[in-house]
């Protein structure tokens, strides 16, 4: 009976042991690897300029490690830096010698840069950011309200461009949010424009100050 009890024990023991390392290896062969999180593409901003304000969607595609394509689409409206606003006795608000409403969308089309990206670490992150801003400049009578005149809008085309520097802040691999300052230089062409009676404007944008976020 002692020699049976020997015999089962040799044979069982290596059979316990290989089972142990075949539900080790079925174990590390079934490992998730982990799940990287994309850059978002996609991300929203609003501007503020000397002449107007607005929102834009923006549209990302990586060149590089720390370079960026970047297309988007504003809508602004645009003031001319000499208005002025009066109110009458009721409380109603006039412009005077104002003409026309002025509303601004460009195509921006740049490049966005981190500075020292490999250098520094940490999750802010100094940029700078230029380009080219194609844009339909659209017109309506401030002398009839505001949604009649919807129907009386005139069309013009203004070219220009804009650089800028700023910082980057990056929440996580797919958000981040940034505050960029730039110049803007978007010029009519072809047709002027104007806010006030006989007073053209030359530049439709000027400094800005822009708050963004990627989604």
């Amino acid at each position: 009976m002692k020699k049976l009890s020997v015999i089962l024990a040799l044979v069982l023991l290596p059979l316990c042991f290989t089972s142990a390392n075949a539900s080790d290896s079925l174990t590390s062969k079934t490992k998730v690897k982990p799940k990287v999180e994309k850059p978002n593409p996609w991300g929203l901003s609003f501007t503020y300029s000397e002449n107007g304000f607005g929102p834009t969607l923006n549209h990302y595609s990586s060149l590089n490690r720390n370079t960026q394509l970047i297309a988007g689409i504003s809508l602004m409206s645009v003031s001319d830096t000499r208005e002025f606003e009066q109110y009458d006795i009721y409380g109603q608000k006039n412009t005077p010698n104002k003409e026309n409403r002025i509303f601004l969308i460009p195509v921006n089309i740049g490049i966005k840069k981190q500075i020292f990206g490999d250098d520094i670490e940490g999750s802010i992150r100094p940029i700078v950011n230029f380009g080219i801003s194609p844009s339909l400049v659209l017109t309506n009578p401030y002398s009839r309200e505001y949604f009649n005149a919807m129907g009386y809008f005139q069309a013009a085309f203004a070219m220009g461009g804009y650089a800028g520097a700023g910082l980057e802040f990056s929440e996580t691999q797919s958000v981040a949010f940034s505050f960029n300052v730039n110049y803007s230089y978007v010029t009519p062409i072809g047709k002027d424009v104007n806010s006030l009676y006989d007073k053209n404007i030359s530049n439709l944008t000027g400094f800005q100050m822009t708050f963004g976020v990627k989604f």
